[in-house]
């Protein structure tokens, strides 16, 4: 064994070293090139430890038998064949099998090693790791037949060559080719025995003539032999060079960035992902092309991966997942566990699929079956839900309303809507309904904008008509006609128009669905229940939407372009050109102003009584810049560069790869605290925040996504 593993470290060590050589002089040392290294030197050590063992298994059984000086030559031939291919083979036997595992083992002890030395917290399960490290198709017969056979083959026939059958049967055959032996030698020997020219001598032949056997003798090239000294000389350097490569690997395994994620996924380099809106999973994209999904809390796959030849759908909602593993086959899969729950096979006309939608609910996949018409499907059984859905040749996608139970559909051609029963598949308007469909939140009311200046609404069960048309006077279509508007950011929705005369329409779409009228008006801006309204002397009036009573005003003192209320209703944003104002509401005082030259922009943070002013560079990206307090009026330096490739907003954060592309930064914009999170081994290619905003991933070059509880 000791001498396999001194055999084994000739070629690996020098390799080693090399390569060591090479990153400290070339590249230097950053995290990735430690990790890269890291592997090396423990696949090195895994090739060492199994072909160490193989040569001392060929070595044992290769060994002469006991009696081989008393058998003759020919005999001996055949001893030495039989041993040489049983050697070979069971040497093959071991590479072959105990590479693969070594291999992985070794790389699962690299892992755990790093684990070890940045911080243990969420990491993944051995299970995990070995998954990591094999292909997903590791149980393919033809792959797993050529990553043990090939490594086995190759071995077992370099092993072969070293032993006295394999060269004699080589010499021979070279030897007889070129005219200088006979292609049957051993009976050339045997009939030269029997004449008398040669005689057995234990497992040799020799000439029966003394003056013939010294000539020979005496032109016999012996190799030289080295002495005990020398051999254990070369094993202690071998040996001592392999403890001198794991102190260095200790020593740059130290050299880690300490991990403070809460767990890592190990999902390989991936090219994007995406937090479902359930807040508990995760699609990531790889780089063949396949998605797969990922348990926030349990940091391991669901299933298996899609190959995902045409488009891939998500119903968090129905926790279901809807794939087109190829143009024509449809697969619905459950999101929780990733068991194939049916397959079908859509039509030949399907064959370049552009829509794969669930409904809100769930409870409904539809697919458009081109060139002419969509099909309603149960996704759980994969059954069709009524007959297609005919539309003509060039289609708009479709629309769902919040609650899944209508279909709008857009006829091609015209501005002429279909409405249809999502359940049943049943159409319900009678070919009256026409212009941009918008739903309320509850999807109850169906409203229309047609021409850009009519609105309409419609009853969405039935395609009655509730009210209009409401008229606009704005030449410009969907200019002054907002449809719906957001008033308390879930359930209450309205409509707002400019009229002839000059003023503004605001109607609610939930309760009497009243509809206020408030003149004068310039510009408006709704939030929290409150619209605020710039009148033409600069005056900022504030009425509330629950019954249309004036709330208060404010003497701006000076003309105003636009106007903008905070999310909490407490503070204005006022344009007046060349400056931006704040103002608050409650104390009608204004308690900052921002200078508007070219290239500043600023806004409310939302979720924080806090704003932010940004400034554009010269090289195309951006900073913020400052920070203002909407209470205090007090404005505080910042310097958040934003235009790394990486930022992501979400509430009063914003996240971002540092300049090393290796850490991500968080910054609190309502406090300007800075955040450092630390794990990652190589460059960061994406952050993102959950839709709850209480975790924050980012994925990177190191085949990893780590996972971290939103800080601040």
């Amino acid at each position: 064994m000791a001498t396999g593993l001194a055999l084994a470290a000739i070629p690996v060590l020098p390799v080693l070293i090399g390569v060591g050589v090479v990153i400290t002089l070339a590249y230097g040392w950053p995290p990735e090139n430690t990790e890269f290294y890291l592997s090396a030197v423990a696949m090195g050590l895994a090739v060492m430890v199994v072909t160490g063992l193989a040569l001392a298994v060929h070595r044992w059984l290769g060994g002469s038998p006991e009696r081989s000086g008393e058998a003759g030559p020919v005999a001996l031939l055949v001893e030495d064949r039989r041993s040489s291919l049983v050697s070979a083979a069971v040497a093959g036997a071991v590479v072959g099998l105990g590479a693969g595992p070594a291999l992985i083992v070794a790389l699962i002890a690299v892992r755990t090693l790093q684990m070890l030395a940045t911080g243990w917290s969420g990491e993944p399960s051995l299970s995990e790791l070995i998954a990591s490290v094999l292909p997903e198709e590791w149980s393919d017969p033809l792959l797993l037949g050529a990553v043990v056979l090939l490594p086995g083959i190759v071995f077992a026939s370099l092993t072969l060559l070293t032993r006295a059958w394999s060269r004699f049967v080589w010499v021979r055959f070279v030897l007889a080719l070129r005219g200088h032996l006979p292609w049957r030698f051993v009976a050339f020997l045997e009939d030269a025995h029997r004449q008398g020219f040669l005689q057995h001598f234990g497992g040799e032949y020799r000439f029966r003539h003394i003056r013939m056997q010294d000539w020979l003798a005496g032109t016999a090239l012996r190799p030289p032999e080295r002495s005990p000294r020398r051999r254990g000389r070369s094993r202690i350097a071998a040996f001592a060079g392999l403890a001198a490569a794991l102190v260095v690997c200790v020593a740059l395994v130290r050299t880690l960035p300490p991990d403070s994620s809460s767990r890592t996924f190990l999902t390989g380099v991936a090219k994007s992902m995406h937090f479902l809106d359930d807040n508990r999973t995760m699609t990531v994209e790889q780089t063949d092309g396949r998605i797969r999904l990922w348990d926030l809390e349990t940091g391991r796959p669901i299933g298996r991966s899609l190959p995902v030849a045409g488009k891939v759908a998500f119903s968090t909602a129905g926790r279901l997942v809807a794939a087109l593993e190829s143009p024509v086959n449809l697969s619905i899969l459950d999101l929780r566990t990733g068991a194939e729950l049916c397959r079908t096979v859509l039509p030949k006309t399907a064959a370049t699929t552009r829509t794969l939608d669930f409904s809100p609910d769930g409870r409904v996949l539809l697919t458009s079956l081109e060139p002419d018409n969509f099909q309603l499907w149960e996704p759980r059984t994969c059954t069709r839900i009524g007959r297609p859905l005919a539309s003509g040749t060039e289609i708009d996608i479709p629309t769902f309303s919040p609650d899944g139970g209508v279909l709008v559909i857009k006829v091609p051609g015209s501005d002429k809507l279909t409405l249809w029963n999502a359940r049943t598949g049943a159409r319900i308007d009678d070919g009256t309904i026409a212009g941009s469909p918008h739903f309320t939140p509850d999807g109850k009311i169906l409203v229309t904008v047609k021409a850009g200046v009519e609105i309409w609404l419609f009853d969405s069960a039935t395609g009655k008509v509730i009210d209009g048309p409401l008229h606009g006077d704005n030449p410009k279509p969907g200019y002054d006609l907002e449809p719906v508007v957001p008033v308390d950011g879930s359930r209450s929705y309205l409509i707002r128009w400019s009229r002839p005369s000059g003023s503004l329409a605001v109607r609610r779409l939930w309760g009497d669905q009243r509809t206020f009228i408030f003149t004068g008006v310039l510009d408006q801006h709704i939030a929290g229940g409150v619209l605020a309204g710039v009148l033409a002397n600069g005056e900022i009036r504030l009425w509330s939407l629950d019954d249309g009573r004036l709330l208060g005003s404010i003497d701006t003192g000076a003309r105003v372009a636009s106007v903008a209320l905070s999310s909490d209703g407490r503070s204005l944003r006022l344009d007046r050109g060349g400056s931006i104002e704040y103002w608050d509401v409650r104390r009608r005082v204004r308690v900052s102003s921002v200078e508007m030259t070219q290239g500043v922009s600023t806004w409310f943070v939302p979720g924080a009584r806090t704003a932010v002013v940004a400034e554009t560079r010269i090289d195309g990206g951006w900073i913020i810049t400052r920070l203002i307090d909407l209470d205090t009026g007090e404005t505080k330096p910042a310097a958040i560069p934003a235009d790394r490739g990486t930022m992501n907003f979400r509430g009063n954060q914003v996240a971002d790869r540092s300049a090393d592309k290796r850490t991500v930064e968080v910054r609190v914009l309502a406090t300007g605290r800075r955040f450092t999170l630390t794990g990652h081994t190589g460059e960061i290619f994406s952050v993102r925040y959950s839709w709850d905003d209480r975790r924050l991933a980012s994925l990177s070059a190191d085949g990893t996504i780590r996972l971290w509880p939103a800080p601040g």
